[in-house]
């Protein structure tokens, strides 16, 4: 916690691509990935968190050229009229 009891990262999304990120109050450090202080990275014993993105609609990947973890939401578009 960063102080007055605010968390130091904070999530925003992103404008054009609707990404979520994440910016460090104090550092101005930004971020795809979901800090640890606010629920990301591992859960205790090491194990990801598929399930929490997977509830919210983000699905985790891994870059296979990177081993870097990344988040995606497949949005669901309405149906042109006909």
């Amino acid at each position: 916690m960063g102080g007055g009891g605010r968390p130091v990262w904070k999530e925003l999304q992103d404008k054009t691509s609707g990404r979520l990120y994440y910016v460090n109050r104090e550092t101005r450090e930004t971020t795809w990935t979901k800090p640890a202080e606010l629920g990301g990275g591992a859960a205790v014993g090491g194990a990801s968190q598929p399930a929490a993105a997977s509830a919210s609609g983000w699905v985790e990947k891994t870059d296979p050229a990177s081993g870097r973890k990344y988040y995606y939401r497949e949005l669901q578009r309405p149906a042109l009229p006909s």
